[in-house]
């Protein structure tokens, strides 16, 4: 049964120990912490996850309003149940008023265990509303990032005008930047022959019940002269407002009418059959011929319905190519879109026939499979993985070979919608390339919870509670050298944690737990405080000295945590721009939007931004349209691989991109001359790693000694 962690707030800690004991006879799973004044309250909300409150009202220590304001102001989503001598109608509407959500006499134990089942449930259901939006938030910001990089020339229009054109839109109408094509009208990038056809044709559209629609003519850009181009049209949502997706291809001949005759002639094909192939136009990709994503989508939600009726189980396949920006910026937009079509072609003699194989974004594809067994959906997309890892692609005089990463997840009877599963596919794909090279299955698994055997029994969430209340966690500092004769002193705090032996424990090995348990946010600001007292130390000492926090994602999505970093910072009187904050590029690509205001309020507390493991996926460029971020760690691996392939040439691509945006490149696990000498010749700022020294208890590193 899942737990349910209690505040009770009682006039006797005996009576409270007896309620507990009585609701865990009755069969809830309760955890409790008890309160008797307003300032036991406040540290049980800021120091433990809440699900109910129960609290007595005549308590002259503790206000009920200021247990409601508390959890208020927290922004926390906690239920309160008043347990009262008894149900005078003035007292519970008063009760009811302040923001109680039910007064329940005190000797009355079923009608409190029907009001907590009743509203845990609701919260359950709550919490449940807030995760799906936090995903659907993260998978919109992954799809904005991809549209960016999308050599397809797609653009959304409302009311006719344009108010979003990615760079290869922009680029065929001849136009300077986004801001140039924004509120241009759809009817300005057609030419003038054409505008009359077209004005009737879109209208038509608007009003129809169709969807989808597609128009043929001749383009009009700026400066430029008409050529033959196809648009398709769709209904589609663009930064919460209803619009309409424009995707344009130029792979197309404008057919002049055939003359009149004199006779009617037989029509070559059937009404049945023309409509059938219009049809079929409508839900075909226009670059590779098989399904778009519209359709996959809608051929999904016929399989939902399928598996809640039938109770019969089967999966979906979500498929990437790995590093495809690489791969286009290599051999150009023309010889890519003849190896996408390649792709696709193989793909789709290795699927079943009837899986609604589809192209899903610019290099991936979806479809479903009839078999719902784990061990079979592996060994078919490890199969699918091993086929094209050994097909060599040919366009033209060139050739190449690729690989995948394949996502797998599962439909079974009230799995969610169509848009859910394609979520999770997509997730567990994209975490296959975010943490490595991809090339490589992995099946959808939903985060795991902390077992609540273990929070009974003084698991991960009590070990690191421990470690926090008797300071079992050590700050170290290992210096960032500046390649570029900068003369401030730089650290990045790292952060371990020392067990019971007392060896230091680095944090890979437990804030997977602290996030599980919501003490992330908690233990980063352990870490701030510690690197600003040391910082202003070392300071007061004359040292003109700079550092570097990282921050978990808990961290950045905490609202309270600006208004109280600028309390320490004006506290510890340090000077502007001395302390640098940092957010993986894993975190900062799921949650860009939370990261974005973040780091608009850091900006006004003087502190800088960084980005860690930056590059490390083909979104990494795209992300600084959105953040500005003064430094960018590289991704280990980058460094790890630099000797290998064409490794140091996509390094230097990615230094030429950052540099022109005035970001300074910090390259880490630099553990040899020859790496140093490497990056120092590819232009890297700033190196870090055991070859300089490794992360020690004091900021000690002689800084002359790399002048």
């Amino acid at each position: 049964m899942e737990q349910t962690r209690a505040i009770i707030i009682h006039e006797s800690p005996n009576e409270a120990e007896q309620l507990v004991n009585s609701l865990r006879n009755s069969g809830q799973h309760v955890r409790s912490v008890y309160c008797d004044s307003e300032e036991s309250f406040s540290d049980a909300m800021s120091g433990n996850s809440v699900d109910i409150v129960l609290a007595r009202p005549n308590i002259p220590s503790v206000d009920i309003k200021f247990v409601i304001d508390t959890i208020e102001q927290s922004g926390e989503d906690v239920p309160v149940v008043v347990l009262a001598d008894s149900r005078d109608s003035v007292a519970v509407v008063e009760h009811l008023k302040a923001g109680a959500v039910d007064v329940v006499s005190v000797e009355d134990l079923e009608h409190l265990q029907f009001a907590m089942n009743r509203e845990l449930s609701n919260l359950q259901e709550r919490r449940f509303k807030s995760l799906l939006e936090l995903e659907v938030e993260e998978v919109q910001k992954r799809c904005q990032l991809l549209l960016g990089s999308s050599r397809e020339p797609i653009a959304y229009i409302m009311d006719g005008m344009h108010i979003y054109a990615n760079e290869s839109y922009i680029e065929i109408f001849g136009f300077d930047d986004e801001e140039e094509m924004e509120c241009v009208p759809i009817m300005d990038v057609i030419a003038s022959d054409d505008q009359s056809k077209f004005k009737d044709f879109f209208k038509s559209y608007q009003k129809g019940e169709n969807k989808t629609a597609s128009f043929t003519c001749h383009g009009q850009g700026n400066k430029k002269e008409p050529f033959d181009v196809h648009f398709m049209f769709s209904s589609a949502e663009y930064d919460g407002e209803i619009c309409t997706q424009v995707i344009i291809s130029l792979n197309v001949m404008i057919h002049q009418p055939a003359p009149v005759q004199e006779a009617a002639a037989e029509p070559a094909h059937s009404e049945a059959e023309i409509n059938e192939k219009i049809a079929q136009a409508k839900s075909q990709d226009p670059l590779t011929g098989i399904y778009h994503r519209e359709y996959f989508k809608t051929y999904l939600k016929d399989k939902i319905v399928a598996a809640d009726e039938e109770g019969v189980a089967s999966s979906m396949f979500y498929v990437s190519v790995d590093k495809f920006t690489k791969l286009k910026d290599q051999y150009g937009l023309e010889i890519w879109d003849q190896m996408i079509v390649q792709i696709a072609d193989f793909l789709k003699d290795k699927v079943p026939e009837g899986s609604g194989f589809s192209r899903y974004g610019e290099a991936d594809f979806c479809f479903w499979w009839d078999s719902g067994e784990e061990g079979k959906a592996q060994k078919f997309g490890e199969q699918l993985r091993l086929d094209v890892e050994n097909y060599l692609l040919e366009a033209g005089d060139e050739s190449a070979s690729v690989t995948l990463s394949v996502g797998i997840t599962f439909l079974r009877a009230g799995v969610g919608s169509a848009y859910d599963i394609i979520a999770r596919g997509m997730k567990a794909c994209v975490s296959l390339q975010q943490e490595g090279d991809g090339n490589d299955v992995r099946i959808y698994r939903p985060p795991a919870n902390v077992e609540q055997n273990d929070l009974e029994e003084g698991g991960a969430s009590d070990s690191l509670q421990k470690a926090i209340d008797n300071n079992l966690f050590r700050i170290l500092f290992q210096p960032i050298i500046s390649l570029r004769g900068e003369e401030f002193e730089f650290y990045e705090v790292l952060l371990r944690l020392i067990d019971d032996d007392g060896k230091e424990i680095s944090p890979d090995q437990f804030l997977d737990d602290a996030d599980t348990a919501n003490l992330c946010a908690k233990i980063d600001r352990w870490v701030i405080l510690q690197s600003i007292k040391s910082l202003a130390s070392r300071r007061a000492q004359g040292n003109d000295t700079h550092i570097m926090i990282n921050l978990t994602k808990q961290s950045v999505k905490d609202a309270s945590l600006i208004p109280w970093l600028g309390v320490a910072l004006k506290a510890a009187r340090l000077p502007k721009e001395v302390v640098t904050f940092q957010v993986n590029e894993n975190d900062a690509i799921r949650h860009v939007k939370q990261v974005k205001e973040f780091v608009e309020k850091l900006e006004q507390l003087n502190c800088k931004f960084s980005i860690s493991r930056f590059g490390g996926g083909d979104g990494s460029v795209g992300l600084l349209k959105h953040l500005n971020a003064g430094y960018l760690k590289l991704d280990v691996t980058i460094i790890r691989n630099l000797s290998k392939g064409d490794n140091q040439e996509h390094l230097s691509e990615i230094i030429a991109k950052a540099h022109d945006k005035d970001k300074l490149i910090v390259a880490p696990f630099v553990e040899s001359a020859g790496v140093l000498s490497t990056l120092w010749q590819l232009g890297v700022n700033y190196i870090q790693g055991y070859y300089l020294q490794p992360p020690m208890r004091d900021m000690t590193y002689d800084f002359s000694q790399g002048q």
